[in-house]
């Protein structure tokens, strides 16, 4: 018969679990790929603490460096800063009419006959 002490352990790491993940979770959309990257990011880093914390096997020390060089690749690949600052770069130039159209630039004409 399994102890009653085991029902409200697994109970309680089941909420905190889902309190972790409830947020990545919520902002999800299934056309985005960025909180894909979210997601593995956090199984990871979630991984990583327990690996960390409790030695569970042999070379644990290059598999957390290993995951922690795994998270700041999926932090890079997320939201990036270099597709905001280009958008907003955008922004600027078409508000100030100095924007070019990359079709026009590289139109074919087709009296070149």
């Amino acid at each position: 018969m399994t102890n009653p002490w085991h029902y409200f352990r697994s109970g309680y790491r089941r909420i905190k679990r889902f309190i972790a993940w409830f947020p990545i979770i919520w902002q999800d959309e299934d056309w985005d790929y960025v909180y894909l990257f979210k997601i593995m990011q956090l199984k990871i880093s979630r991984i990583r603490h327990e690996v960390e914390k409790n030695h569970h096997h042999l070379n644990w020390q290059k598999d957390v460096r290993d995951m922690k060089v795994a998270e700041e690749l999926l932090s890079r690949m997320g939201f990036s800063d270099f597709y905001d600052d280009l958008n907003e770069q955008l922004r600027d130039r078409e508000r100030a009419g100095k924007c070019f159209c990359p079709e026009e630039k590289y139109k074919i004409h087709a009296n070149f006959l």
